[in-house]
């Protein structure tokens, strides 16, 4: 079984390992955690595989996502814990907390949320990359603010959890 969003002959982004591995594992691992390239344009990330070009920006390659995701990762990172990591890992169980409530027809307008984490890496490498007068620090401060006090607060505030084990309801939907 596939799930699989395409345009055409394009794949814009694919699920299948994500919803596949769902029931049998619960948490991500750190090799679930970290940007991996895969083929010319894609990046997988939390099991989920996606089209560079078509889901962040049309110049963009998954290289300037991955150096984008370090970057970011070593700035936010708090004593033994990332940042990245625990956005990451909420975005993923709000996601498939999504695939579970919605029936199969809507799976391909259903975005992964983890996308949104990639295309602020990306965002993050092209500011660094063309910071020519130092301003951009200024902006980190800003943005590390506003990941830890306002958004990392606020999904975590809300967060809901769902247990993956026995979890046929999922597979069961597609």
């Amino acid at each position: 079984m596939e799930f699989v969003c395409k345009i055409d002959d394009r794949t814009i982004f694919d699920c299948t390992e994500l919803i596949l591995s769902a029931e049998k594992e619960t948490v991500f691992s750190d090799p679930d955690l970290t940007p991996t390239v895969v083929g010319r344009n894609n990046l997988k990330l939390c099991r989920v595989k996606f089209n560079i070009p078509s889901t962040i920006f049309p110049t963009a390659n998954p290289q300037e996502v991955i150096q984008g995701w370090n970057h970011l990762s070593q700035y936010l990172r708090l004593d033994e814990a990332s940042r990245l990591d625990r956005i990451t890992e909420i975005f993923m169980t709000e996601y498939i907390n999504k695939l579970n409530r919605y029936p199969q027809s809507i799976f391909c307008y259903i975005e992964p949320d983890i996308l949104d984490c990639a295309r602020l890496s990306y965002w993050y490498y092209i500011c660094l990359k063309n910071d020519n007068d130092d301003t951009f620090k200024h902006k980190r401060r800003e943005i590390k603010d506003k990941l830890k006090w306002g958004l990392l607060h606020n999904l975590e505030q809300f967060k809901t959890s769902y247990s993956y084990k026995n979890n046929e309801e999922i597979i069961e939907q597609f």
